[in-house]
């Protein structure tokens, strides 16, 4: 397999066709990688966030934020709604 070179353009050149193959099939798989790694990370930052949200004294949200999944589930002992009448649910 020979290396590309630089064409007087600057342009790179590939002499066998099949190198571009291979490097589409690199970046699919480094896609996909990637993609594995913010699922994880998006797990795990999921994760953190319950935690700090169920360690607080005080849960302060919008009233859009307030319907989210994150508090979906959370019970609170006491809410003070501010400006509630422009809450359309």
């Amino acid at each position: 397999m020979s290396a590309p070179t630089w064409t007087p353009t600057g342009r790179t050149q590939l002499h066998q066709p099949y190198l571009f193959a291979a490097s589409r099939d690199r970046r699919q798989y480094l896609r996909a990688q990637l993609d594995l790694e913010c699922s994880n990370l998006d797990d795990r930052l999921a994760v953190i966030e319950g935690q700090l949200l169920d360690a607080a004294d005080v849960v302060g949200a919008t009233c859009t934020g307030a319907g989210g999944p994150d508090l979906r589930h959370m019970t609170f002992d006491l809410v003070i709604m501010d400006e509630g009448s422009q809450c359309s649910e």
